[in-house]
């Protein structure tokens, strides 16, 4: 399952109208324009707010609603210049900002989107509508914690929003999948929190009933998952996707002829359903049917070559019907695709033995305790960086860069290890990280950057380490990198802001510090004071003023540190 996909429709329809003159000051062209997209008459209403655009071509509300009416037209990329010009002419209209958010990020402009809702939500904080495109935007962005804070803070500000909710426990459940070192149990707890409040606030609404039916069957509370899939399945009227989970679940509670019902009817509305078709073939397996389950595992490798289980399964059946050959080549092709699929790694090396082929066996049985080996080496190294990160937390420094070196022996390709021994080794090196950091730490953070280029907060740390010995151009390089990558890294925001004020790149300064407070910078009131000096020097009198008003008053964080 995707979060809840961000539709201009579905937003322009949920956020508050735009606003403007009261309706005795607008045109006859422009009242009839609103009054037929309240309608739902996009076409009528081109018609009629054209013609009030051209009446006054420096009207900014007109433009707006032009841009609405386009957009539930279909034409989205005219939205955007609608949008755009009407921000144009009007720099203070939150909606305008935010509908070109809307559109932007319709448009895969996700950049450009994001800097759009957040200047609507910088004149209008309280817009839950631009924190929810906030979310949507970073999330296509892959910056996962980002996307989970400011949807706990939309589901704060609007407990009622039914997508907010379901994305939340969506994302929250995907951040404990993917990590591999640092899992918070408490990730699927929450999330199962929101997606039951999802289902809660709307009960007919299949996919949050499907997603919460998954997780449960994950955490093994297989009757719950059952009864909240079955009802996902009827309420999305026998789609596919939706039968295949459920039938996946009723294996698991040991329900084999209701589960092979099930994989039936999803194969029977898509025959290319190749995943149902595994699951098919591995249930006529347990069930002693032999040769159905091969050409059901067959089909499934047809319709998805690249799936090293499919071939492993399959395999595993063609031993049983005594096709050594067959079953050979399944499980090598598993292992190809998979090397450090263990099972199949040790199905291969038992179908060689059992073909007379004394040599190959040996070699497969070498490569299956080197795996093994690496899969202990692998679990040791998570432990150890579990075991550097609370020691780095309780602030033994020492101690944690000798479990996170031994982490890094365990598994040198483990970048998480990497990029907490660079943290560890600045805190470790004079007690001052913020300052300057060891050559060691330097090339830590290097090192996790190699094995995961995605990893921003280790960009950002070799980028400030960079600026600090005074490379700024590397250390632009990487902290551009780091925003980009994750754009709720307030830090990187904050250094990127630090080193256009030394190059007296006013534009620069402001926008990276205006980042780093929508972020929660560590220290608010400094970036106001900076964000001051750079609005002064652009001659933007009146906000300089505001923001040195507010650093006198502003002590904590607007928004939790990352």
């Amino acid at each position: 399952m995707t979060p809840a996909a961000l539709g201009l429709a579905v937003l322009l329809a949920t956020a508050a109208p735009p606003t403007g003159p009261a309706p005795a000051a607008r045109s006859a062209s422009l009242q009839k324009g609103i009054a037929l997209l309240d309608e739902g008459d996009a076409a009528a209403a081109l018609t009629e707010l054209r013609a009030a655009v051209a009446a006054d071509p420096a009207d900014a509300v007109a433009r707006d609603y032009l841009g609405v009416a386009l957009g539930e037209s279909g034409q989205t990329e005219a939205a955007a210049d609608a949008f755009g010009e009407a921000v144009r002419l009007d720099p203070r209209r939150a909606e305008a900002r935010f509908h070109l958010g809307v559109v932007l990020d319709r448009l895969g402009r996700a950049q450009e989107a994001l800097a759009a809702y957040q200047s609507a939500l910088l004149l209008r904080p309280e817009s839950v509508e631009a924190r929810y495109g906030v979310s949507v935007v970073l999330g296509k962005l892959g910056d996962l914690d980002g996307t989970i804070r400011v949807l706990r803070d939309v589901t704060a500000r609007a407990p009622g929003l039914v997508d907010a909710h379901y994305d939340l426990g969506l994302h929250l459940g995907n951040r404990y999948r993917r990590g591999r070192g640092l899992r918070q149990p408490s990730d699927l707890e929450e999330a199962e929190r929101e997606l039951g409040k999802a289902v809660e606030l709307d009960p007919g609404r299949a996919r949050s009933r499907l997603a919460l039916g998954q997780l449960l069957a994950e955490r093994q509370r297989l009757d719950e998952a059952v009864a909240q899939l079955r009802e996902a399945a009827r309420l999305a009227r026998g789609d596919p996707a939706y039968l295949y989970d459920l039938g996946l679940a009723l294996r698991l509670q040991g329900d084999l002829e209701g589960a092979e019902a099930q994989l039936r009817a999803a194969i029977a509305g898509n025959p290319a359903h190749a995943e149902a078709r595994r699951a098919l073939g591995l249930i006529l397996r347990q069930m002693g049917e032999l040769a159905p389950a091969a050409a059901e595992l067959r089909a499934s490798v047809a319709a998805r070559p690249g799936d090293a289980q499919a071939h492993n399964v399959l395999g595993t059946v063609l031993l049983k019907l005594d096709d050594l050959d067959g079953a050979i080549g399944e499980f090598r092709a598993a292992v190809e695709l998979e090397p450090r699929l263990t099972e199949a790694q040790v199905n291969l090396a038992q179908a060689l033995a059992k073909a007379g082929r004394a040599d190959e066996a040996r070699a497969a049985v070498a490569a299956v305790q080197a795996l093994k080996e690496r899969e202990a080496a692998s679990s040791r190294a998570m432990l150890l960086v579990e075991r550097g990160v609370k020691q780095l937390e309780s602030g033994d420094a020492t101690a944690a860069v000798t479990s996170l070196r031994e982490a890094v022996t365990a598994e040198p390709d483990f970048a998480e290890a990497q990029y907490r021994l660079g943290l560890a080794l600045e805190h470790a090196s004079a007690g001052r990280p913020a300052v300057s950091g060891s050559a060691e730490a330097e090339e830590a953070f290097l090192a996790a950057i190699r094995l995961d280029p995605r990893l921003a907060p280790a960009r950002y740390e070799w980028g400030r380490m960079r600026a600090a010995r005074g490379d700024t151009v590397a250390a632009l390089d990487q902290l551009r990198q780091a925003v980009e990558l994750s754009p709720s890294l307030a830090a990187a925001h904050r250094e990127l802001g630090r080193i256009a004020l030394g190059a007296r790149d006013w534009a620069m300064a402001a926008s990276e510090m205006r980042a780093a407070l929508f972020w929660g910078d560590e220290d608010p009131a400094g970036r106001h004071r900076d964000l001051a000096l750079a609005l002064d020097a652009l001659g933007q009198r009146e906000e300089a003023a505001r923001e040195r008003a507010e650093a006198g008053k502003t002590t904590t964080p607007t928004h939790p540190r990352r």
